[in-house]
This record gives structure tokens, sequence and C-alpha cells, in this order.
């Protein structure tokens, strides 16, 4: 069974859902406010292996990084 790893974080322009698998590999990014969608695009594409999803803190850095670009830091 797939395991995805997911985030929100607040962004400046509203809270935003970060999803990853286990190995840090990014599965899906989407604004709060079209998380239904990204539940039914997450369902189409990975409800015949089976997936769990669980609340994780900044999976793989993933959060840390869309934060710095958020911030202007695009290094």
């Amino acid at each position: 069974m797939l395991r995805l790893l997911e985030e929100k974080i607040a962004t400046p322009l509203g809270p935003l859902w970060v999803v990853c698998d286990e190995q840090f590999r990014l599965r899906a990014i989407e604004w709060e406010q079209y998380r239904d969608r990204m539940e039914q695009l997450l369902n189409i594409h990975y409800r015949h292996e089976g997936y769990e999803r669980v609340s994780a803190t900044n999976p793989g850095g993933l959060s840390d990084k869309l934060a710095d670009y958020f911030a202007g830091n695009l290094a």
C-alpha cells in the first residue's frame, strides 16, 4: 500500500497542501480551496493499488523549500 505524507503549509496566497510518498517524491500540491478536487484525483490515480494519507511535518524538506520559494529565495 502506498503511504502518502501530507502537510498543509501557510503561504502568502493561502494554505497549500503538499503531498509526497515515503521516498519524498512529490505526488500532489494543491491550494486548500481545491482540496476536494485533489482528493478525487488521488483516488483516480492510486485507489487500485491502495493508499493511505498520513500527516507529516516538512516531509523530505519539501515544505521548507516551498516556504523559501514564497519568501523570494529562488537559489
